[in-house]
């Protein structure tokens, strides 16, 4: 079975977390249809950009808000 597949970078020079790649199962992230993106509370602070195949670059943190949890 496949499942989605995205790889995750820490970019600590500039603050960020890197995501690339599409699932394979649904096509490219829908980002437009999430109201609130949960993440981890020990990312807090660290910028979350998502980058498609063709490397244009999708700022989720300044486009989506993100409710932090423990």
């Amino acid at each position: 079975m496949k499942g989605t597949v995205v790889n995750i970078y820490f970019d600590y020079t500039a603050n960020r977390i890197i995501l690339d790649r599409s699932s394979y199962d649904f096509g490219k992230p829908k980002w437009h249809l999430l109201e609130v993106l949960k993440v981890p509370s020990v990312y807090r602070g660290l910028r979350l950009v998502y980058f498609y195949d063709d490397n244009r670059e999708f700022d989720v943190s300044q486009e989506l808000q993100i409710e932090y949890y423990d």
